[in-house]
């Protein structure tokens, strides 16, 4: 029988609404009409994922885009348009979270980047009694801070050798494939999300449904 002791939450699909539509689209406000292209451009040049591990700093990024678009951006516009896609924070999410602490130790672990963190740990402050994510979770790791990202193993690793978590006690829910795939070589269990966080409890536990499917 699966004993989940400890819940790993991503963040971004899972507890926190993003929609890079809405970045398309305020970028093309400001004349950047190619953004798909430019995202994929710079996932191959490594940009945005120096910029998760904070390998660059938001300045560097910032100029990096300049010099990709060709176009003299200001840094307020560049964060504005990057920061579109965060949309917010869903109320009955931060609601289970707060009831599920008491019942398991919860964790967050996001790939995101300092720009972003910025923003929406203002969101999270204005919603919430918490002044950082340490407030609601045992412990939140972003990727900037670890200088590590999933999908990689040594990301897995760290949070379960710094917090001395039995892997097979610990349940780790992310909506991107890949990441659970990696996450479950070295023995944590994974759900890949695909529905609302919130139907896979009942009474602030893991629905025993959930826990007879888990890999």
């Amino acid at each position: 029988m699966t004993l989940i002791k400890n819940i790993i939450f991503d963040f971004g699909g899972v507890i926190y609404d993003i929609d890079f539509s809405c970045a398309r689209n305020a970028f093309a406000e400001i004349g950047v009409r190619n953004f798909d292209e430019l995202y994929s451009q710079a996932n191959q040049n490594h940009l945005f994922e120096k910029l998760e591990k904070d390998l660059i700093s938001p300045d560097e990024f910032r100029n990096e885009m300049r010099n990709i678009t060709s176009k003299a951006l200001s840094n307020v516009e560049i964060d504005a348009a990057w920061n579109a896609l965060l949309v917010g924070f869903c109320k009955e999410r931060l609601e289970l979270l707060q009831s599920v602490r008491n019942n398991y130790k919860i964790f967050l672990f996001s790939n995101t980047n300092r720009i972003h963190y910025a923003h929406f740990l203002k969101q999270f402050q204005d919603l919430t009694n918490f002044r950082s994510f340490d407030g609601l979770f045992v412990k939140s790791f972003f990727s900037f801070d670890i200088k590590r990202r999933k999908p990689d193993m040594a990301a897995y690793s760290h949070i379960i050798e710094k917090m001395k978590l039995i892997p097979e006690e610990t349940l780790f829910i992310d909506d991107s494939i890949q990441n659970i795939k990696t996450a479950g070589e070295i023995g944590i269990k994974c759900w890949h999300l695909t529905e609302e966080v919130t139907t896979l409890f009942s009474n602030n536990k893991l629905k025993q449904e959930i826990i007879d499917q888990l890999i």
